[in-house]
């Protein structure tokens, strides 16, 4: 069930047996007088899967961190698993941590090894040849195994760091089940199909389905609705730290989801914002690269272009490919003036600003604070005298903090400290002050709340309105539809439709990316009209 409604009535596994797998009482975690847990007390199920629910900010991979023994708990936490004694939750190295595997967001891969290394991170690799040398063929034998397990296929000797983000997230998903047949044991995952397509989340799904038949509890954290309701059974919901709510999914309705998320937020999202689209900013005429090929099309100032299409299609490499210049053929013009060959530099002279998917490990400077990296696209304007005038940058940074609704609003805070919302929100103010001619936004509310998603959607809309041109790609057709004046729907490389005005529903775009016939449209970017092929 896709749709949010009430899934119907079933015997769970959490109903049959009440007895929980694992106890937690008494949750609380601060960091430097801030209480990111207060008192949370949850219970997981054998054979259920459960969804942790809750805004960014919440609580929610804190939480998690705490289960893995990443960070610490404040004292008082206690922990009872399969009925056992009461355990200091702090004790890592208590047994029942060994029946729990995560897959956290930032997945733990490490880029520069290939998948055979990453897979032996953590349970190391399987025994060898009597002299313990490693034979890796039959290392790499066994990492194929594990991939066709879960539907996918690649070079398991390439670097991790040349794979794809749905690659990436399988290999951290196969090295979290390698190995794991225990019927008492809980998998943790962390928005696992945040960088996921349909296709590949509904084979995660089944591989998850798959695992709760043989008794295994599942607790996994996601923003899609949808997704929750066809997988999870029941729900916990933090909100400010706290559990408020831990409904059983078949009774509860999305409205009243929600509402336990947000607190019941009157907040609605704004009239559409008038804006009036001018003259050609961006326009890119056969643009090839890794799978994008032929691709053409323009973006006029005040307009919002979507382009949407399964991962692997060419929508998840294309605004890449303009801001670095690294597409193998095509041209890319800007203002009318071109062709020109770009590069980030260039791409910035030009004013380009890209936001890229890859939040944690392309968008911001991990090592930097909130201020640091949000200036770091221009300090000009805080060089006085040759030296960097703190005070001024200071407030320059307070103002976009506000604007774009950050919290806290604290410059000096560091980027990682904050959730994934408000780094989001950040990253998009770090581009925006520079006020761009063109934006490019690569899955601009990927892992993102319900609320964080509105205010980035906002301010997309409010850049538009004020003459910028913006190209969004994303794999929710539900974003492309609140914002997009039209969206290009890319497949196999190329551009198989062009939908504008009433066509753009969720329903036409999902069905033209799934389509697999040849398609009879093409996108004519001279007049912004479809184009039937005879």
């Amino acid at each position: 069930m896709s749709n949010g409604e009430k899934r119907p009535a079933t015997e769970t596994s959490a109903t049959r047996q009440r007895s929980p797998l694992l106890r937690v009482s008494n949750l609380s975690k601060t960091f430097l007088g801030h209480k990111a847990l207060d008192g949370v007390d949850f219970e997981i199920y054998p054979g259920e899967i459960c969804a942790l629910l809750g805004q960014n900010g919440s609580g929610k991979s804190t939480m998690i961190k705490v289960l893995a023994g990443y960070h610490d708990p404040d004292p008082g936490a206690v922990v009872q698993f399969e009925g056992g004694p009461e355990h200091d939750l702090g004790d890592r190295d208590n047994e029942w941590r060994s029946h729990l595997r995560f897959i956290h967001q930032d997945l733990g891969l490490v880029d520069s090894l290939d998948s055979l290394d990453n897979l032996a991170i953590g349970p190391g690799f399987s025994e060898g040849s009597k002299l313990r040398r490693i034979r890796w063929g039959q290392q790499a034998a066994t990492a194929r195994e594990l991939l066709a397990e879960l539907g996918v296929g690649f070079d398991v000797r390439m670097p991790v760091g040349r794979l794809s983000a749905v690659e990436r997230t399988m290999l951290a998903v196969a090295r979290a089940l390698r190995g794991f047949a225990d019927r008492h044991g809980i998998l943790i995952l962390d928005e696992p199909t945040a960088s996921l397509s349909a296709p590949e989340v509904e084979r995660l799904f089944t591989v998850l389905r798959r695992l709760e038949s043989r008794g295994i509890a599942i607790l996994f954290v996601s923003h899609r609705l949808d997704e929750v309701y066809d997988l999870a059974e029941r729900a916990i919901i933090l909100r400010e730290g706290k559990v408020v709510a831990a409904p059983e999914l078949h009774s509860t309705a999305k409205p009243e989801l929600i509402d336990m998320i947000t607190g019941g937020s009157d907040r609605r999202p704004q009239a559409p914002i008038s804006r009036a689209r001018g003259e050609a900013m961006l326009s890119v005429r056969n643009l090839a690269g890794r799978r994008a090929r032929d691709v053409s099309f323009d973006v006029r100032s005040g307009e919002v272009l979507g382009v949407a299409g399964l991962d692997g299609s060419g929508r998840d490499e294309l605004a890449g490919l303009i801001f670095r210049g690294d597409q193998l053929g095509g041209t890319v013009s800007v203002a009318g003036q071109g062709p020109v060959r770009l590069g980030p530099s260039q791409a910035k002279e030009q004013g380009i600003a890209y936001v890229p998917s890859d939040r944690a490990h392309s968008g911001i400077v991990k090592t930097m604070n909130c201020a640091e990296n949000l200036t770091l696209t221009d300090l000009g304007p805080f060089w006085k005298a040759g030296h960097l005038n703190r005070g001024m940058e200071r407030e320059h940074v307070l103002g976009w903090m506000h604007r774009v609704e950050v919290r806290p609003p604290d410059p000096e805070r560091m980027i990682t400290t904050f959730s994934g919302g408000n780094q989001q929100k950040l990253l998009l103010a770090k581009w925006l002050r520079t006020q761009p001619r063109i934006l490019m936004l690569e899955e601009p509310t990927q892992g993102i709340d319900i609320e964080a998603k509105q205010t980035v959607l906002e301010l997309v809309e409010r850049a538009a309105a004020e003459g910028v041109a913006v190209l969004l790609t994303s794999s929710e057709a539900e974003d492309l539809v609140a914002v997009c004046d039209r969206v290009l729907v890319l497949r196999d490389g190329l551009v198989s439709a062009e939908l504008g005005g009433s066509e753009t529903t969720v329903g036409t775009i999902i069905a033209q990316t799934l389509r697999d016939e040849p398609s009879t449209e093409t996108a004519n970017p001279d007049d912004g009209r479809t184009v039937l092929r005879s």
